[in-house]
């Protein structure tokens, strides 16, 4: 622990940070290196700076360095730049800043620290209510930061809510575009942070964009804003432009090193030419040409508050040179102006030296390496001789030569106020660089003797400002009794937060248990609620399915419905033409059938005469042979002629068909088919035909066998021929009864 007010590191604690440093560096200790050490850093840590600046300290010697500040407030700058704390150092001395109160100043550039640590520091200040200056920056190749985007991202958290920080310098830490964005966000609500240092962070123009947007329309009282070696560009440089000309608190601005040219330039010279308050400009290493370097000097003659104007490096020539002489001639406050490797030669060099001989505010010019020969070497003397203000002046690397040389080492004895004069690398006599080295050597004499005057002269002007100061002190004596007040309170509020966020942290992980049983939860309906969905859209594409077969199945069966109603229809039709030709068919067939009946009704009665009579002639003997013989002698009955079917005449009548299947020759209906009843009467009357003729011709032989009878019995003839008249006239009058052995059927279909 430290001593109590001592302003030192008690001997416990150096001797914790000397055993952590060896245990960095893998060295055995030894009493030695100790005693050392401690010597060191107490000289080192005193007066209220704790300075371990580039001494080996690892991550254990940044975790002894904060346990020993802790609750040290007697320090209030530390700087351990140049050490190699990595993230787990700045992890530790992060929770540190949480708790100490003293701490004004922290410098950790170049300590290999990454996002980790970047957050871990940033999450800390946002607990912290005295540092105000945070020095994160990187030095190329040598252990640099790069705490990246999400680094950059905490500070914007932080940024929001502290408003303590005045000067935060992240340069060379790998933010990009997306990093500045959102260190830009947490800008745009911070009203305390003053300087702002983002180099070689390479931003572009997107980033360039995003930042001047938020400073440009946020709340931000931004005084110093370096960018350099960013690479905007000109698109960089006029949205930075747009902000620069609209705000009153920028005060320094660093775009060196940005690819800006003539359009750039000329936008930037626009803002600079609106701006009220820019007092320092850097634009070196850029190429805004004579144009752009022109609308830049221009701007600056009408802006009485710009005090620094750097233009080196941008191919500027002589074209440009005379607007800048106007610049010195003419403004009255610019105290520096650097134009190095612009190209001005003699003719610029004239230009600038004719408007130096009349300025009274410039104290110091670069015109280096700018091909100025003889002539303009010349002309720079004659300025020397006249102007009485400048301090520093450099003509180094140009074509100088004696005469030249000469004439400025002349000058400059009559020149009391030049301290500084570079004219190295020049080839001119050493004869002339001994005497203006020693006409600078008398000249820094008087300077230093005029010393005392000089202060004397600053005490008397800040005499005038001393009851001002002697207020200022006891409004510092009370911010600092109301610092006090504040410090117990933010203790109070601090013991409040932690039980506060112990109970929200409890909270937080009772409400994590429960999110992650909801989402348990959640993930089995969601299980359940896709494995029923896959069931429904099987069923459904199984019932799409059932629908597409149905549907098919219904065209095919309306198709087959339809092809069945034309079958139908065809089918009636010709049942109606069917129809009405066995009509027809009908009314012949029956005038046959009653035509055939008729028929068998005399076969009948001819069958039954013959029995009858040849009954007669057994009865009678030779009377009724006699009978018999002239019977057969009068021949057979006449048989009545048998009509048959009419013949259509072939030009009205339907044409005779052969068969059911067959049609006629000029597409008529099939002609249907004789019933079979039909059929067996015409059979049975065709029978009883034939059998009748048997009967007679058998009758006729058995008469041609019988031996004739001499003495025939006329009488008995004549009396057997009117009984058989009497009884076919009987026969004739009554219905006669059918045959036994003849069997007439009439089907009609």
């Amino acid at each position: 622990m430290s001593t109590a007010g001592g302003g030192s590191l008690s001997a416990e604690d150096a001797r914790d940070i000397y055993l952590a440093k060896a245990d960095d560096l893998q060295l055995a200790p030894s009493a030695a290196r100790e005693a050392r050490f401690t010597a060191v850093l107490r000289k080192r840590c005193a007066n209220g700076v704790f300075s371990l600046a580039n001494s080996g300290l690892g991550m254990n010697g940044a975790a002894a360095v904060a346990a020993a500040l802790l609750y040290d407030s007697q320090f209030y700058r530390l700087d351990l730049s140049g050490n190699i704390v990595q993230d787990d150092g700045a992890k530790a001395l992060a929770e540190m800043l949480r708790s100490n109160t003293g701490l004004v100043v922290v410098d950790l550039r170049s300590n290999d620290i990454g996002p980790a640590g970047g957050v871990a520091i940033f999450d800390a200040l946002l607990h912290n209510a005295t540092v105000t200056t945070l020095d994160l920056s990187g030095v190329s190749g040598v252990n640099r930061n790069h705490i990246g985007i999400k680094g950059a991202r905490m500070a914007g958290q932080t940024l929001r809510s502290n408003r303590v920080l005045h000067r935060i310098s992240l340069r060379e830490n790998g933010l990009g575009p997306e990093g500045v964005a959102a260190l830009a966000d947490g800008l745009a609500l911070n009203s305390s942070l003053a300087q702002l240092e983002l180099g070689s962070n390479n931003i572009g123009k997107d980033g360039a964009s995003a930042l001047s947007a938020t400073l440009r329309d946020g709340d931000s009282v931004l005084s110093l804003l370096h960018l350099e070696r960013n690479d905007i560009g000109d698109t960089g440089a006029v949205a930075l432009a747009d902000y620069i000309s609209v705000s009153y608190n920028i005060t320094d601005l660093d775009l060196s090193s940005n690819n800006i040219g003539e359009y750039g330039g000329r936008a930037l010279g626009e803002a600079v030419e609106n701006n009220g308050s820019l007092t320092a400009l850097n634009l070196e290493h850029n190429r805004l040409g004579a144009a752009g370097a022109t609308k830049i000097a221009q701007a600056a003659q009408r802006n009485a508050k710009l005090r620094s104007l750097l233009l080196a490096d941008n191919s500027i020539g002589p074209e440009a040179a005379h607007a800048l002489g106007d610049l010195i001639r003419r403004n009255t406050t610019m105290t520096k102006l650097t134009l190095s490797h612009n190209q001005l030669a003699d003719d610029g060099a004239r230009a600038l030296a004719t408007a130096l001989k009349t300025n009274t505010s410039l104290v110091h010019l670069d015109v280096g390496y700018n091909s100025i020969t003889d002539p303009g070497g010349k002309a720079f003397a004659a300025a020397i001789r006249n102007n009485t203000r400048l301090q520093f002046l450099s003509l180094k690397c140009n074509f100088l030569y004696d005469p030249a040389g000469e004439e400025l080492a002349r000058a400059v004895k009559f020149n009391s106020a030049l301290l500084t004069f570079d004219v190295n690398l020049n080839d001119f006599d050493y004869k002339s660089f001994a005497e203006i080295r020693r006409a600078l050597e008398e000249n820094r004499a008087r300077y230093k003797a005029h010393t005392v005057d000089r202060f004397t002269s600053r005490i008397h002007a800040l005499q005038s400002e001393e009851e001002r100061l002697w207020d200022t002190l006891e409004e510092l004596a009370d911010e600092g009794k109301a610092r006090d007040a504040a410090a117990s309170d933010v203790a109070l509020l601090r013991t409040q937060y932690d039980r506060m966020q112990a109970a929200q942290e409890a909270h937080i992980a009772d409400l994590e248990l429960a999110v992650r049983n909801k989402v348990a939860e959640r993930e089995a309906a969601e299980l359940d609620v896709r494995t029923k969905t896959s069931a429904i859209n099987q069923k459904k594409l199984e019932k799409d399915t059932r629908y597409r077969n149905i549907t098919s199945r219904l065209v095919r069966e309306k198709d087959a419905c339809v092809k069945l109603d034309k079958k139908i229809n065809k089918c009636r039709r010709e049942l109606d033409a069917i129809a009405a030709d066995s009509e027809e068919q009908l009314e012949e067939w029956r005038a046959v059938l009653a035509q055939e009946q008729a028929e068998l009704r005399l076969a009948v009665k001819e069958q039954q005469y013959q029995e009858q009579l040849l009954a007669t002639l057994t009865d009678s003997g030779p009377a009724a042979a006699a009978v018999a013989a002239a019977a057969d002698a009068a021949g057979p009955r006449p048989k009545k002629k048998r009509r048959t079917k009419a013949k259509r005449s072939a030009a009205g009548g339907k044409p005779k068909t052969r068969s059911k299947t067959k049609r006629s020759s000029a597409g008529g209906k099939p002609k249907p088919k004789r019933s079979p009843g039909s059929k067996a009467g015409s059979k049975a009357g065709k029978a009883g035909t034939k059998g009748s003729k048997r009967r007679r011709r058998r009758k006729g032989a058995a008469a041609a066998d019988t031996p004739p009878t001499a003495n025939v019995d006329t009488d008995a003839a004549k009396a057997a021929a009117p009984s058989r008249a009497t009884d076919a006239d009987a026969a004739d009058g009554q219905p006669e009864p059918a045959p036994p052995a003849v069997t007439v059927s009439s089907t009609i279909d």
